[in-house]
């Protein structure tokens, strides 16, 4: 899912940071960029990056060809080197650069205590909170259509649109409609997420899907629950990542949520200890 925003140059927040860029800036320096790389693998739908323990998950966006330069620096030769490798790929061109140093900086992130995250099963948590609201969703996610009879109402947001989706430039004029919004973590691939929470308001936001990092600095850019994957068995996750599996197809993680208010779990089901693939 390929989500474009609002264009122009970039500012700068009160953070400090540069607008476009200021969550992955801070999320970057509260990981562990020198941690080293044991295993880079590139699929046809997802990233991963692994490095010590810890396991980085990305969507995997590619650019046409002669849009953007597509080689990957040091490919071949970056088992050994410093997650910096690859998450200092962000600040250039090209889609597969981005994706790729989403999953370094998944990987250099600490996991967060697993008394902190719940199990989700998606579609019935996004119609409990939504209720008889408006749902507002960035990412035509495949759980998205058979929610439109379970909720007061429901408006997709893609770029290009599908059927029935509105297209990414009306974001600005749904989103003070909105009671939840839910922001496809790609949105971080292309650098679009920060507008998008910019523009989110007052709504109860949700980043989901396997880009997500999850990390408590999200909470304070107005995001609500962070839905993201736990890996448990990297070596499933290689196994079906690189025989083209798709990201719902994957086994060896769990889907997991982070709420930053803790009131929020009655959503849904406390985790266990990390215990096998979904």
């Amino acid at each position: 899912m390929r989500i474009g925003f609002m264009s122009g140059g970039s500012s700068i927040s009160e953070t400090g940071f540069p607008e476009k860029m200021s969550i992955f800036i801070r999320l970057a320096a509260a990981g562990d960029p020198e941690r080293r790389i044991d295993r880079v693998t590139l699929g046809v739908f997802t990233v991963m990056v692994e490095a010590g323990k810890r396991t980085g998950l990305s969507s995997c966006f590619r650019d046409p060809p002669g849009i953007a330069e597509m080689d990957i620096p040091d490919a071949g030769n970056l088992t050994g080197k410093p997650l910096r490798a690859l998450t200092g790929l962000y600040h250039g061109s090209g889609l597969l650069r981005h994706s790729l140093a989403l999953a370094a900086l998944n990987a250099s992130l600490e996991p967060p205590p697993g008394n902190a995250l719940v199990l989700l099963q998606g579609q019935d948590f996004l119609q409990r909170v939504t209720g008889d609201g408006h749902l507002v969703v960035v990412g035509h996610f495949p759980f998205v259509r058979p929610l439109s009879g379970r909720v007061g109402r429901l408006t997709v947001i893609q770029e290009p649109p599908h059927l029935g989706d509105r297209g990414v430039a009306s974001a600005r004029t749904v989103f003070p409609e909105a009671d939840v919004i839910v922001i496809t973590a790609s949105a971080l691939i292309n650098h679009t997420m920060d507008d998008l929470l910019a523009a989110a308001g007052s709504a109860y936001v949700v980043v989901l899907g396997a880009t997500t990092p999850m990390h408590s600095l999200m909470f304070e850019y107005g995001v609500d629950a962070l839905c993201g994957a736990r890996p448990v068995h990297p070596g499933r996750l290689l196994q079906g990542i690189t025989q083209g599996a798709s990201f719902r197809h994957l086994q060896g993680f769990e889907r997991v949520t982070w709420f930053r208010n803790p009131r929020d779990r009655v959503f849904s089901e406390p985790v266990n200890e990390p215990s096998g693939a979904v």
